[in-house]
């Protein structure tokens, strides 16, 4: 499907679900101007258990006039349905993607009643992370490995506080504040000062990859 210039592509899932998850990503590239960036966009979607994982892969297209930017956003067909464990997506393209075969069209299953709220949240939350990620705000390969996790988690904080500001949409305020409290709270005592820190990401206080980082060393150690 061709807006503004810009395709995009539903694989992996049946056609009356494809069409209303397209319908979103048509609304939500609008939103974030993905077009300025990215000049394609392919969601492929499985029956994956990790509904909380999305993975991106980044490929130059050659195109008539110039290179075109293209994303693959790998991720559950239950990210975009009602009945599916709620989507938080992270960022690192793991090697499965490289290593076995894509969804294919023709693998097509049904995987439970559409939620397009559901689905708002997921796309707009994964566009502007990959967005990040090709501008270069974002280099995953600059990050400690023992920090990674934490990063992606505070990471995604930061990004739904900049779509909650915006008014788009997005994970809400204690969605992040449960996922924060189960991730840290196992490894140690949440006090006051990391709430104020979780607090700063939300509201845009701390925003850049450094800062996200220093923050993280502030935190309990996962």
């Amino acid at each position: 499907m061709s807006n503004s210039q810009l395709y995009i592509d539903i694989l992996g899932m049946e056609i009356h679900l494809a069409k209303k998850v397209r319908e979103q990503a048509v609304l939500a590239c609008e939103a974030l101007d993905f077009a300025n960036q990215l000049d394609a966009l392919e969601i492929w979607a499985d029956d994956l258990d990790c509904q909380d994982q999305t993975w991106f892969r980044f490929e130059a297209t050659p195109g008539e006039c110039k290179a075109r930017m293209r994303l693959l956003l790998f991720c559950a067909a239950g990210s975009f349905c009602r009945d599916a464990s709620l989507g938080l997506g992270q960022f690192l393209p793991p090697e499965v993607w490289d290593q076995s075969h894509a969804p294919q069209p023709d693998e097509s299953r049904f995987f439970g009643e559409f939620d397009s709220a559901r689905t708002a949240r997921f796309l707009h939350h994964n566009l502007l992370l990959a967005m990040e990620l090709a501008s270069g705000d974002l280099t995953p390969e600059d990050l400690p490995a023992g920090l990674v996790e934490a990063f992606q988690a505070m990471w995604a904080v930061s990004v739904d506080g900049r779509l909650a500001r915006v008014g788009l949409p997005h994970y809400d305020l204690a969605t992040r504040r449960s996922r924060f409290s189960r991730m840290f709270s196992t490894v140690g005592v949440l006090l006051p000062d990391h709430w104020q820190l979780f607090q700063s990401l939300w509201d845009g206080g701390v925003s850049t990859q450094k800062e996200v980082l220093a923050v993280c060393k502030l935190l309990p150690r996962l």
